[in-house]
């Protein structure tokens, strides 16, 4: 059977749906992906490759758009559609009250769609029997299979099917390619979607899974053979947090692969052991979650594990290694003042963090964050409504999203706040920064954005250039990563 994945941009790529793209493969089927942005009739060329079935992931943040997009495809595509991703998960019952959807998969989709692909291509009616999957019946009912529980063993999958990219060259020449280890994430933030689906899918199995250091090496080197890349950005959520992983992988690295890469890390796993393996793999750069200057901000609204003491310790710990620091940070949280967020400016200098990414506390809807905000008043469900209209039309402006009497200081602040950083400005100076109407206009912050991104992920001019012509700036993107659901 010929299967079609549909996709808004070139920036929203899933590692998950690559997986399943290796997996339908592997039963015999043909996979091609159509990305919205690049195709002038994306419908037309849809029917140019006749596909038996049509999948769309649905991502929160995106679902407007998503859903809009599933509703003209059921409409206007013969093929059967199905629907999968972060929305559906967490929002089900808002998709399965949609008359025109037909098939909805929440969760992962390794066994799903597989046995889905299977039965259609069969010819077969009796749809009971596809794991996870949820189906209206001849009467127009919903049923609503079991699911078939976490893949514990994630040796068994596929490797990703890169070759998915290729009617979009632009995707492989970018040199920048991104590999996931592993599936879940530790840490139970509030403003993550991670702490709610790992809520409610405890009798599932683990959360948390890693492929093996071996086959996971040999993975990347066996991609980066066909499809050549100049750097490795390891997508996992957390990827320093099993030493002894860790020690299996440094050196099967260095010796297999051996392309310098990127990762992300929490301060607390930033040991000497670990920095000392990253270092010997080749580790170009690491990116932690700073988020917030204010241990007590960390702690209470964005529920943290990362002490001050912690953040100093293992960004020394980087610094000294040669290795690049990044960090992750956020302003206009509920609940937080203009001299909380200038404490997030000191921190950083005082780390000594060399790549600053700043961005606006996004309202995530159903996270603990969300909903605290709403009950304590910085934030409504009409404000929620309006915000994702706005995303889906293309409207969305960066700004603060939860009411302050700080609002106006917060967005001078973001504008102003990688170039004190990088210019290692004194409080005074950063206070007088954002005081001035001439240098919060005339900092060009989009292009230090993409100027740190491309220190960070070593990005070529040419290449880099090429991606954001097509896919836009990387804040224009509506896909919250993750790793297991597509």
């Amino acid at each position: 059977m010929r299967i079609a994945f549909v996709q808004d941009s070139g920036m929203n790529e899933s590692a998950a749906l690559l997986v399943l793209s290796g997996l339908l493969k592997l039963g015999g089927h043909t996979t091609r992906l159509f990305i919205e942005h690049d195709e002038r009739d994306m419908f037309g060329a849809l029917r140019r490759f006749d596909p038996g079935l049509v999948l769309i992931a649905i991502d929160i943040g995106g679902h407007h758009w998503g859903l809009g997009m599933a509703s003209r495809l059921a409409r206007d595509i013969r093929a059967p559609l199905v629907v999968v991703g972060t929305y559906p998960t967490l929002e089900l019952d808002e998709v399965l009250a949609r008359p025109e959807f037909r098939f909805v998969i929440p969760g992962e989709c390794d066994v799903a769609v597989p046995a889905l692909v299977d039965a259609l291509a069969a010819g077969s009616r009796d749809l009971a029997a596809v794991p996870g999957l949820h189906w209206r019946d001849v009467d127009g009912q919903w049923q609503r299979n079991p699911s078939p529980g976490y893949l514990d063993d994630l040796d068994v999958l596929p490797a990703p099917d890169v070759s998915l990219f290729e009617p979009y060259p632009y995707l492989l020449q970018f040199g920048v390619r991104r590999f996931v280890s592993g599936r879940g994430c530790a840490n139970r933030c509030s403003y993550c979607y991670n702490n709610e689906l790992s809520r409610r899918t405890r009798s599932l199995g683990r959360y948390v899974r890693r492929k093996s250091a071996t086959p996971f090496v040999a993975e990347i080197a066996d991609s980066l053979a066909k499809y050549p890349a100049h750097h490795v950005h390891m997508g996992d959520d957390l990827f320093t947090h099993d030493p002894a992983w860790l020690r299996e992988f440094a050196p099967l690295y260095r010796r297999t692969v051996g392309v310098p890469f990127t990762c992300n890390a929490t301060p607390m796993s930033l040991t000497s052991e670990t920095i000392s393996l990253l270092a010997q793999a080749g580790c170009h750069g690491v990116a932690v979650g700073v988020e917030s200057g204010d241990q007590v901000l960390r702690e209470r609204i964005l529920e943290r594990p990362a002490r001050d003491e912690d953040l100093r310790a293992g960004c020394e710990r980087v610094r000294k290694s040669g290795i690049l620091l990044a960090a992750f940070n956020l302003i206009a949280m509920p609940g937080e003042t203009y001299e909380q967020a200038l404490s997030t400016v000191q921190l950083n200098r005082q780390l000594g963090v060399q790549v600053p990414r700043i961005n606006f506390t996004i309202p995530l809807r159903g996270t603990r964050m969300t909903e605290r905000a709403i009950e304590e008043g910085f934030f409504t469900r009409q404000a929620q409504a309006d915000l994702e209209r706005e995303v889906a039309a293309g409207r969305f402006k960066l700004g603060p999203c939860f009411l302050s009497p700080d609002n106006a200081q917060f967005e001078r602040l973001f504008r102003v706040f990688q170039f004190a950083i990088m210019m290692g400005l004194g409080d005074a100076q950063v206070r007088q920064l954002v005081r001035s109407d001439l240098a919060v206009k005339a900092i060009p912050f989009r292009m230090l954005m993409l100027y740190m991104e491309r220190t960070f992920f070593r990005i070529q001019w040419v290449p880099g250039l090429q991606m954001y012509l097509h896919a836009g700036h990387p804040l224009g993107r509506t896909k919250n990563f993750n790793n297991f659901i597509p």
